[in-house]
């Protein structure tokens, strides 16, 4: 089996590396200002020592109500090309989104019942790695629930007061999304913003360590296969070479990669779930 292990890893274009930090020392680097603090002191950004990080406080990126499908990519390459952009970035300013209420007769189940209530997170670019960035802001939105009695103003407040953390964020345009979906909500609520690419396309780097926010909360056989699971918990820094790699490639081969987005494109929208 390990043998097995080590070659899917090879497949897949990345070298297993084991992380430099125990658990202990990731824990002692995240929470040291929650263990035996007496208060919190003012961090330069503005954000109090003892924030918690930013995808601890914000809902899962599974890509909220715009997403129809789960993207389990078998390969970092597939993930990469596969993205309309993938930037290297924190989150930044936090303002409300778009609500709707919807006509639940335009749409099957009993998920869009509720008001449709967002947030719209400013990414703060680091490093495009792959696509052509808007020429605006990057408008990252979330999906924070879809209730008419719940006020959503404190979660906004929590968002804002949460630390930010750098991130690989494998985005889906809003825009793409409304038209491969042809759903009437994604198209009023998506169009203009980026969401996620569902379920696991953001790592971020927690005390040098990847991890994949919510990847534990799936249970299917295609998230315990993904290059997701298999890269939570390696060394952030080599996550990052790794997906720089695969964006150079991307450059490099644009026929290739664009034949390669719209393979997996038909794949998770497209092709008859069976």
């Amino acid at each position: 089996m390990a043998a097995r292990a080590s070659t899917e890893r090879n497949r897949r274009g990345v070298n297993r590396v084991r992380r430099g930090l125990g658990t202990a020392a990731v824990l002692a680097l995240l929470g040291g200002g929650l263990i035996g603090a007496c208060g919190s002191s003012e961090e330069p950004n503005g954000n109090s020592a003892d924030a918690q990080p930013f995808w601890d406080v914000a809902p899962g990126p599974g890509g909220g109500a715009a997403a129809i499908a789960s993207e389990w990519y078998e390969s970092l390459r597939s993930m990469t090309s596969a993205a309309d952009l993938v930037v290297r970035a924190r989150p930044g300013a936090v303002r409300p989104g778009p609500s709707l209420d919807p006509d639940p007769s335009r749409v099957d189940g009993d998920l869009y019942e509720g008001l449709l209530v967002s947030a719209i997170v400013e990414l703060e670019p680091i490093e495009i790695l792959a696509g052509d960035p808007p020429t605006g802001p990057i408008d990252l939105k979330l999906t924070l629930g879809f209730d008419k009695e719940i006020d959503f103003a404190e979660e906004i407040r929590e968002l804002e007061n949460a630390e930010p953390e750098e991130g690989i964020y494998f985005l889906r345009s809003g825009t793409v999304l409304a038209e491969i979906s042809q759903n009437p909500v994604d198209d009023e609520v998506a169009r203009g913003n980026y969401t996620v690419q569902p379920s696991a396309g953001l790592v971020v780097d927690r005390g040098g360590e990847a991890v994949f926010p919510g990847l534990e909360s799936y249970e299917e056989e295609a998230a315990r296969d993904s290059v997701a699971a298999d890269l939570a918990g390696e060394v952030y820094a080599d996550v990052l070479e790794a997906v720089t790699a695969e964006a150079d490639w991307r450059r490099r081969n644009p026929a290739a990669a664009e034949a390669e987005r719209e393979r997996m494109l038909e794949r998770f929208y497209v092709a008859p779930v069976t």
